[in-house]
């Protein structure tokens, strides 16, 4: 299994690691509450334009060239979420575009961003699961004081009520947040944030 701090990891990578954890923490915090102010499918939308801010951030700040394969790559990946997430929508059922939702999406989607390129670019000893486990503890907690704040405390034992409420958090918690996360994180230090970006699409 491997020890819980592996040895020789430098304290740095894990102030990076709580920096990754407020990214994820703006991420789930924005597109969530752009979906509650907006249509789910043009929240993500918007939210999905963050490979394009990768590319634009590599270019421009990281000298990174994005060279008509990689370009070209980003544009189909781009229109065929277009294609998908506009196929979905049902204009029968009234399409809400809410200007701050619109806000919460695109920051949700800079944020992602950050995640990425920090990721790549902000730790090198620390392996993917370490990391990975670091940034859901964080994100966990803060959610959890989010919670004691502004509801009442006995709604963070809800998935205890029953067993299927229990089965959905630990599926969400393990395979949606956990797998999902380690295995971009990997993806982003084997061939970069923007090849895992678009491939995220």
């Amino acid at each position: 299994g491997g020890p819980i701090v592996p040895a020789g990891t430098h304290p740095r990578d894990w102030a990076v690691v709580g920096a990754l954890a407020g990214f994820g923490f703006l991420v789930n915090l924005g597109l969530f509450t752009a979906f509650a102010r907006m249509s789910i499918g043009l929240a993500l939308l918007a939210f999905y334009t963050y490979p394009a801010l990768l590319a634009l951030v590599g270019v421009i700040a990281l000298h990174e060239p994005l060279d008509r394969r990689r370009g070209a790559a980003l544009l189909l990946a781009l229109g065929g979420m277009t294609l998908v997430v506009l196929g979905g929508l049902d204009p029968s059922g009234g399409l809400r575009l809410d200007p701050l939702g619109l806000v919460f999406a695109v920051g949700a989607g800079a944020a992602q961003a950050s995640f990425a390129l920090l990721t790549r670019h902000g730790f090198r000893s620390l392996p993917s699961e370490h990391a990975t486990t670091g940034i859901l503890t964080w994100i966990a907690l803060a959610y959890a004081l989010v919670a004691l704040v502004t509801g009442p405390a006995g709604d963070l034992l809800a998935p205890l009520a029953s067993s299927r409420l229990l089965g959905l958090s630990l599926f969400a918690g393990i395979v949606t947040a956990a797998l999902s996360t380690f295995l971009f994180m990997s993806g982003i230090r084997l061939i970069g944030p923007l090849r895992a970006g678009i491939g995220s699409l």
